[in-house]
């Protein structure tokens, strides 16, 4: 489910802001992953678009949420997990199959 969302933010990046979309693809080409400092600026460029109703609300905040650890990150979600979801993030299974078991009122 991880990666039909950033297969869905990538899509929205392409469509909405091409421009980067193109400095992200220029950057694949030359083998860089998205955890790679020059990709990871692109990507927040969108950061906005896609985690915001209203992407002026960015603004207000102090810091991106749920900013990652730069360290952390790439052990949890793998070394190019705008693209590919690997580490442990690969392993947690998918609940949503089971969600119509949960009985509350």
């Amino acid at each position: 489910m991880w990666q039909l969302d950033h297969a869905n933010i990538n899509r929205e990046l392409a469509t909405q802001l091409p421009e980067v979309w193109e400095r992200i693809q220029t950057l694949r080409r030359r083998g860089l992953r998205s955890t790679d400092e020059r990709l990871r600026q692109e990507f927040a460029k969108a950061a906005a678009l896609v985690r915001f109703y209203d992407p002026g609300n960015a603004a207000l905040l102090a810091d991106e949420p749920g900013a990652r650890n730069h360290e952390l990150y790439p052990i949890f979600c793998g070394g190019d997990v705008d693209f590919m979801i690997g580490g442990e993030a690969a392993r947690v299974p998918d609940f949503r199959p089971r969600l119509n078991e949960i009985d509350i009122p």
